[in-house]
């Protein structure tokens, strides 16, 4: 069980890691017009260069940080730490972390590109911090339960 525990997190992992990596470099290669290179005139506006590099170093910052947070999870769940409330709160963290990331990544989306983005890019970049977000109160419903099962006599 543990096995495919650890393989399913790796997996996750993993997957976290290639949005971490894709978002931004799809903002990079795909979001610039052509014309802007070929032409030295077009040149984005001084308070629109400072956006765009305070929103790339928060997506670094936010996107090391959550995977930093479900490394540590993962951790405490191969160390048979799995119903504590550290749990919670890494899953948590990882969550909330995750919907900033995709709301900056949208911001800056929307301010570099013309196209915006289908409605599935916007669907799948919610579901993976949803999904962290249940699964935090599902383990904080165990804690209770195991709690509660601790003082029952």
């Amino acid at each position: 069980m543990k096995k495919r525990l650890n393989l399913l997190c790796v997996l996750l992992l993993v997957l976290m890691f290639a949005q971490f990596a894709l978002i931004p470099f799809y903002i990079a290669c795909e979001g610039v017009p052509t014309e802007s290179f070929h032409n030295s005139s077009v040149r984005p506006s001084l308070p629109e260069a400072i956006f765009v590099t305070i929103g790339f170093v928060a997506i670094l910052y936010l996107g090391i940080s959550s995977l930093v947070y479900f490394v540590r999870f993962i951790l405490n769940v191969n160390h048979d730490k799995v119903f504590v409330l550290e749990n919670v709160k890494l899953l948590r963290k990882t969550g909330w972390m995750l919907i900033a990331f995709f709301l900056i990544a949208c911001c800056m989306s929307g301010l570099i590109s013309e196209d915006v983005w289908d409605i599935y890019t916007y669907v799948n970049g919610f579901l993976d911090p949803i999904f962290y977000l249940i699964v935090a109160e599902v383990f904080a419903i165990g804690i209770k339960l195991r709690e509660e099962q601790e003082l029952t006599i």
